[in-house]
């Protein structure tokens, strides 16, 4: 069941890009893989996430990751987002938007 969560998330992460206002999907993907970092087999998460982006006819931002990461982390109202989240969520202080995003990136490659 972890594995299926993931790969939509991390889907819609890279899908969504900037426009993307839930902070929670960011969230949600790094403290999983903080907390539980071995739930995740690789091989079976990536062809559950080429499965989830074909189904939702995605496939190119896979493709793109890379750049979308990078847009999403340059991004100052993405930061803005997480930081009015961090704000609003106590179990998020003291999160950096950097560390999240490196964690995003740990996982799609």
């Amino acid at each position: 069941m972890l594995k299926r969560s993931w790969q939509k998330k991390i889907e819609t992460i890279l899908w969504r890009s900037v426009l993307n206002t839930r902070p929670r999907d960011f969230y949600d993907v790094y403290i999983i893989m903080k907390t539980q970092p071995n739930t995740i087999n690789k091989r079976i998460f990536f062809a559950a996430l080429k499965a989830t982006s074909e189904n939702r006819m995605s496939l190119g931002v896979l493709q793109n990751k890379d750049k979308i990461l990078l847009t999403i982390k340059s991004d100052p109202i993405m930061r803005q987002r997480w930081d009015r989240y961090c704000k609003d969520n106590h179990y998020a202080k003291g999160i950096d938007f950097d560390e999240v995003i490196g964690t995003v990136v740990e996982i799609v490659n």
